[in-house]
């Protein structure tokens, strides 16, 4: 079951949020830290604006400011020791109009080299 949901994001433009995800997201980073991985070593990285919003959020109200998060292309040249991936859509009925528009990492191959 999809629990993405389309939002106008500060830009003017769609973008995708999938809060049960982000959730998740931020639980495993939280794990992450209770078993000694320092905040400074984890990168979130997620395909959608309003993905990363919403993550970064969630970890700040954690008290997790120094994770990095930020969408694909924020982490180029850029290591760390463990990266969470947000991928933010899980239906496939969706994929054929997400190729179509281009959206997250489909069609995009600077996003995803």
């Amino acid at each position: 079951q999809d629990f993405s949901t389309s939002v106008e994001s500060f830009w003017g433009s769609n973008s995708w949020c999938n809060q049960q995800e982000g959730r998740a997201v931020a639980e495993i980073v939280e794990s992450l830290c209770q078993n000694g991985v320092k905040t400074s070593s984890i990168g979130v990285m997620a395909a959608f604006r309003a993905q990363v919003l919403y993550i970064r959020r969630l970890l700040r109200s954690r008290n997790l400011n120094a994770v990095n998060v930020g969408m694909v292309e924020d982490f180029q040249a850029v290591e760390r020791e463990v990266i969470v991936l947000s991928l933010t859509r899980s239906n496939e009925t969706f994929v054929p109009s997400d190729i179509n528009r281009n959206s997250g990492l489909f069609q995009q191959p600077k996003r995803v080299n």
